[in-house]
């Protein structure tokens, strides 16, 4: 299974320039092909529940789960909804990247063989983007064994606080970042609290999510103080 797709490459451009606030993520010694990305967060924020509820303004149908993983790409690809910013020297560049390195995207796409369909699957089920379901490709490559100089672990890179923050235990032998389900959980958990905190905004959200609340929200700050925008 390839990943080709030129939307989806698009939407990866994004998430990674969109996380470009402040820091510069260390590559991952598990795969240092990988375009540079930003520090996982150590946020602070309390949990929401597992079970807790979600509510977009604009419901979508829900679709059913896709039967095998052969689609999967197309499955996502077809429900994108982020806007893309193509037309963004930033975004442009990361575009020119994957284009170079579709080898890469092989990779990823091996790796992602075993979870996607459950990510989609949980998305869906939660009514959220299924863009989001591109998020590990930024985080880890997708690589379950990914481990960062900042002790975050596992496909969604949860550093050890945060990841027990969020229902993921952690002892001497099992790490429930890297647990699929568990940490997929915790995951979409934690990004509909992000979600809710910028009032609905998914790219901040998503930047949040990789650099933190409390920057994300001084850097909103510091462009409003100077009359700056604040979106992407």
């Amino acid at each position: 299974m390839h990943m080709t797709h030129k939307a989806i490459i698009c939407l990866v451009s994004l998430m990674l320039s969109a996380c470009n606030f402040n820091a510069t993520r260390p590559d991952l010694a598990t795969d240092k092909s990988q375009p540079s990305t930003l520090k996982e967060s150590s946020a602070t924020a309390a949990p929401v529940a597992r079970s807790s509820a979600f509510a977009p303004e604009t419901k979508r149908p829900h679709l059913p789960p896709p039967e095998d993983n052969t689609n999967l790409w197309s499955v996502i690809a077809d429900e994108l909804q982020f806007d893309r910013h193509i037309d963004q020297q930033s975004v442009k560049s990361k575009i020119a990247w994957f284009a170079r390195h579709q080898d890469y995207l092989d990779r990823v796409s091996d790796r992602a063989r075993p979870y996607l369909f459950h990510i989609v699957s949980e998305l869906q089920a939660r009514n959220m983007p299924l863009d989001l379901a591109l998020l590990p490709i930024v985080e880890s490559a997708y690589h379950p064994f990914a481990y960062s100089p900042s002790h975050a672990a596992g496909i969604w890179q949860f550093i050890p606080a945060t990841g027990r923050r969020y229902g993921m235990k952690q002892n001497w032998w099992y790490d429930g970042r890297r647990d699929i389900i568990a940490a997929t959980v915790g995951a979409l958990d934690y990004l509909q609290a992000l979600h809710k905190r910028f009032n609905g905004n998914w790219l901040h959200a998503i930047a949040a999510y990789n650099a933190g609340e409390g920057n994300v929200e001084k850097a909103i700050r510091r462009n409003q103080k100077v009359g700056k925008k604040t979106d992407f």
